[in-house]
């Protein structure tokens, strides 16, 4: 058996993103999931907009997961309109996502934190105080706004002004 290229396994994700939710994820997503995740990868901003129940929130938490593993060092940050929200909602597709992977993740997972290493990790952050979103950057930056049209102006500005890199993406949903 050839030995595991975490670097290639890294690169493999950034390429085709559906591929790290086919094969290590698991679970069922359809088709326009997919086309959100690759958007994500592909581009700077990316704004979906649908009903309800669709799986929106089921896959911003994977495209988190698939992000943070995909880039070493990076940093994801994730809000909603709520904490409530944040912890209960997002940050709970993300725990069940990470608890029934396929293979270990690694890293160590709380309520709305997960971390692979010291610069390298996931945030939950509340939306009610623009200031949440201040000092975050990393080469590698992917910033979620789950329910972004019940997120203040103001915090949607300070997301905005976390875009300092190419490598930095957001996600609004």
């Amino acid at each position: 058996m050839a030995d595991f290229d975490p670097v290639l396994f890294q690169k493999t994700i950034q390429d085709d993103p559906v591929l790290f939710l086919d094969n290590v994820l698991g679970g069922w997503h359809w088709s326009k999931q997919d086309e959100i995740i690759r958007a994500v990868f592909k581009n700077q901003r990316v704004t979906v907009k649908s009903c309800f129940g669709v799986g929106k929130t089921a896959i911003s938490a994977r495209i988190s997961l698939a992000f943070i593993i995909a880039y070493r060092d990076s940093i994801v940050i994730t809000t909603a309109p709520t904490f409530r929200q944040v912890e209960n909602v997002l940050w709970r597709e993300i725990r069940q996502a990470v608890k029934q992977a396929k293979v270990p993740l690694g890293g160590k997972i709380l309520k709305t934190r997960y971390e692979i290493d010291e610069r390298w990790y996931m945030l939950g952050l509340s939306s009610d105080k623009e200031e949440n979103f201040q000092g975050f950057h990393a080469t590698n930056q992917l910033n979620i706004a789950d329910e972004a049209g019940g997120i203040k102006a103001q915090s949607l500005e300070a997301l905005e002004a976390l875009m300092t890199g190419k490598g930095t993406k957001l996600l609004y949903i």
